[in-house]
């Protein structure tokens, strides 16, 4: 699997593949997942197994998610 889709998947699977987001939210989601893209990357080159890379693309996204969602929330 290539790792820019892999990153995209997780993003679909939390709340942040449902909300609208603002330009400068968006572009600093883009960036962290390209970013997660990156070390998806190296990761594979290790020879660390694909659902381990996942499962850590997932947590970090996760987490991600929880810092974006509050800085939505305080906006509403």
């Amino acid at each position: 699997m290539e790792p820019a889709q892999l990153v995209a998947e997780e993003l679909k699977r939390g709340t942040l593949g449902e909300r609208e987001l603002t330009a400068d939210l968006q572009q600093a989601l883009e960036r962290h997942c390209s970013n997660l893209v990156t070390l998806v990357q190296s990761l594979h080159a290790s020879g660390r197994d694909r659902d381990a890379i996942r499962e850590l693309v997932a947590v970090m996204l996760r987490s991600y998610e929880d810092d974006l969602i509050q800085v939505l929330g305080k906006d509403e």
